[in-house]
């Protein structure tokens, strides 16, 4: 703690009182400092790559002005500082959509995503993890994997979020705010539709609907290519969570909720 004072005395010359530290699982830790009637968002970063790159994009956007994000005050060390938005504060979800969909047309092949700085959304040996995994995917193994082998109609690239879920996306001024940059880079547009239909699933139709009215750019049988990105994001994180941090009731509830989703649309 007594680190991170002296890196925000430095930036803003005066000494910060320290709130609480923010709950929950996160990548990196986080908490909040107050300096007289401002809160700042504090983040420790285990990976030198998440700092770069989240500074990348929060310079990024500040400039180019395609979505809002909380301020950057500027980093020293393995310590980014930011903003604070109360958590609270959750965003409009189809807005959401709206705004990623500005973001998702702005960049696609875009000679922008050869940045190295960018995270790389790639998904390798999925179908053979799901097959040596079967426990995992109970009666639907196979009919995930074959849906994982299949060709994707539209092999699009363009700058995606990454962690595009709810949390994410928060409120300032009346309009939706982003946050976490972490795993922003290229990838498939559909990995960030992907995510906010595993999570609201009973609004399907809509996302898809309007997410295909606000892109600038022609995408025939959005719906074959949907099903396939859906059932990437959803394998890859029941992969992940099991170094995740978190109880294991929770992971339970989460596994089962995303098995269920994949089956109604098999």
């Amino acid at each position: 703690m007594k680190q991170i004072e002296n890196i925000l005395v430095n930036m803003f010359h005066k000494k910060p009182a320290f709130l609480y530290t923010i709950p929950g699982f996160h990548r990196n830790f986080q908490s909040v400092y107050k300096l007289g009637r401002q809160q700042i968002l504090v983040k420790e970063y285990n990976s030198k790559k998440d700092l770069k790159r989240e500074v990348f994009f929060y310079e990024m956007f500040g400039k180019n002005k395609l979505i809002i994000t909380p301020l950057f005050y500027g980093h020293e060390k393995n310590v980014g500082c930011f903003e604070f938005i109360e958590s609270d504060s959750k965003g409009d979800l189809f807005v959401g959509i709206e705004d990623w969909a500005r973001v998702h047309s702005c960049f696609l092949k875009s000679n922008e995503l050869n940045n190295p700085i960018m995270a790389n959304h790639k998904s390798k040996n999925l179908p053979e993890y799901v097959l040596n995994h079967e426990k995992e995917f109970p009666k639907i193994s196979k009919q995930i994997a074959e849906v994982l082998q299949s060709e994707s109609y539209q092999n699009f690239k363009t700058l995606i979020h990454g962690d595009l879920e709810k949390r994410n996306i928060l409120i300032k001024n009346n309009k939706n705010c982003y946050i976490d940059f972490e795993f922003t880079g290229r990838g498939h547009p559909l990995r960030d539709l992907s995510l906010l239909l595993l999570n609201h699933p009973q609004d399907k139709e809509k996302i898809i609907s309007m997410y295909r009215k606000k892109i600038s750019f022609d995408y025939e049988n959005i719906e074959k290519d949907t099903k396939k990105e859906l059932f990437i994001k959803a394998v890859q994180l029941i992969a992940e969570m099991k170094n995740i941090n978190l109880p294991s009731k929770r992971k339970k509830n989460i596994h089962t909720r995303f098995l269920k989703v994949m089956d109604s649309y098999l």
